[in-house]
């Protein structure tokens, strides 16, 4: 119960960092001469859901994209193994 308090803190705090719940979330799977593939896409509030479930995090961020309010609008991350 305390952890899931927790997470849901953590989640409710850094949404605001996003311009939407809706904004991108792109997952780098892998690279092969400079061609990325990605994961399904997905958006910040079902990504930080994922991670509260997975209780784990093993991404390294790529890119940030910023809107015209310097709200993370994309987010792209690596997988790493």
């Amino acid at each position: 119960e305390k952890d899931l308090d927790k997470a849901n803190n953590i989640i409710n705090n850094t949404l605001p960092m996003f311009s939407s719940p809706d904004a991108v979330v792109l997952i780098i799977v892998s690279e092969e001469n400079g061609k990325k593939d990605y994961d399904r896409p997905t958006n910040i509030k079902d990504y930080l859901d994922y991670l509260k479930d997975r209780k784990s995090y093993t991404s390294t961020v790529e890119i940030i994209r910023y809107d015209d309010f310097g709200k993370i609008s994309e987010l792209e991350l690596r997988k790493n193994f």
